[in-house]
């Protein structure tokens, strides 16, 4: 028997699918929302979905990036430049940092895509939430993500750390809406395998067969 086992994390999904829930009210219905949900650390790049995002808004004018997520205190600079670079862009209108968010539902439902440009994810929970929400997700080729996100089939993975390779992915999704919503439905499809209740049961199954061993 193998000595090693990967168990990916559970989401609750129940939670997550909530019919209560409702799309933030300040969103224009003519939005198309490229979603950040990631703490502002250096190591969460969103200084790539901010460039890639340049590239973007030319190209789709109603385009708009929501950014989720708190100021990490250990890098409040960090923070700052991202700021700076939002406040110069020529779209400045158009790039939204909402801060912590104690209920990131309401805005997993009026997205558009979710973006990750992290440099080597562990897992991506909120790759998993999005997927849940039929959202297609382009994030970088790299860590755990290419684990959970099938390339083609629930979004797009990109070159770690270019900014080119991620607005190519995104124009892609938001300038093909049966493409987009096709990537939606298969993501959804592909994190109800990453449930809870999946998480749970393989655990035990570990702990049996650990315990046969010994």
């Amino acid at each position: 028997r193998p000595k090693v086992c990967v168990v990916y994390n559970g989401v609750d999904l129940e939670w997550l699918n909530s019919p209560e829930v409702q799309k933030p009210p300040a969103v224009h219905k003519d939005w198309k929302i490229i979603l950040v949900v990631a703490r502002v650390s250096r190591w969460k790049r969103h200084d790539v979905v901010l460039a890639a995002f340049e590239s973007v808004a030319r190209k789709v004018p109603n385009a708009h990036l929501v950014c989720l997520g708190a100021r990490d205190d250990d890098e409040p600079d960090w923070w700052d430049e991202l700021q700076d670079l939002s406040l110069r862009s020529k779209f400045s209108g158009q790039i939204h940092w909402e801060g912590h968010c104690a209920d990131v539902r309401s805005w997993y439902r009026a997205a558009s895509v979710l973006a990750l440009a992290s440099d080597n994810e562990p897992f991506g929970r909120v790759v998993v939430e999005a997927m849940a929400n039929s959202l297609p997700v382009v994030a970088m080729n790299s860590g755990g993500v290419p684990e959970i996100v099938r390339h083609g089939k629930d979004g797009l993975l990109a070159e770690p750390g270019c900014s080119r390779s991620m607005a190519e992915a995104l124009l892609k999704l938001l300038s093909d809406e049966p493409l987009r919503l096709q990537m939606g439905k298969s993501a959804k499809q592909r994190a109800s395998f990453f449930n809870m209740d999946q998480h749970v049961k393989l655990m035990i199954r570990v702990f049996e067969e650990a315990a046969g061993q010994n």
